[in-house]
């Protein structure tokens, strides 16, 4: 799955999802993405041979929502690992930087902007991280 900047457009980053089994969180995450405050980017989904309705949901986000395209959400019949996984996204990734999210995380509006001025602004950065906070179903 991919969001586009434009047709002709490298995007700034890519934004990679490896993800196996993960229904119950699925779409949270992809929407916590789609709303981000910075907006140059392509969303890479690897669904990783999912077996319960992970596929079914990610269709259902791409016919949804205009800014999600179809070019991109690859789906490997069998459960090939996080690594690979990851691996063939960045294979697939066009963006200067790349930027990962599990299945089962959500990013808050302002994420991605905040790291990516940071490596844009410290030419000594090569890599940023984030805090985390624990959720659960409740």
């Amino acid at each position: 799955m991919v969001k586009k900047t434009s047709e002709d457009k490298t995007p700034l980053v890519s934004i990679i999802t490896a993800t196996y089994n993960d229904e119950l969180y699925i779409e949270n995450s992809i929407r916590s993405v789609l709303s981000q405050d910075f907006t140059d980017f392509e969303y890479i989904i690897i669904n990783d041979g999912s077996v319960d309705n992970t596929k079914k949901i990610v269709q259902r986000l791409q016919k949804e929502d205009s800014l999600v395209g179809s070019e991109m959400c690859i789906r490997d019949r069998q459960n090939k690992g996080l690594v690979a996984s990851l691996n063939r996204g960045i294979n697939e990734a066009r963006g200067k930087y790349i930027a990962r999210i599990d299945g089962d995380d959500e990013w808050l509006p302002h994420k991605l902007k905040t790291q990516v001025d940071m490596l844009e602004n410290d030419d000594k950065l090569v890599l940023v991280g984030g805090g985390a906070e624990i959720i659960n179903q409740n």
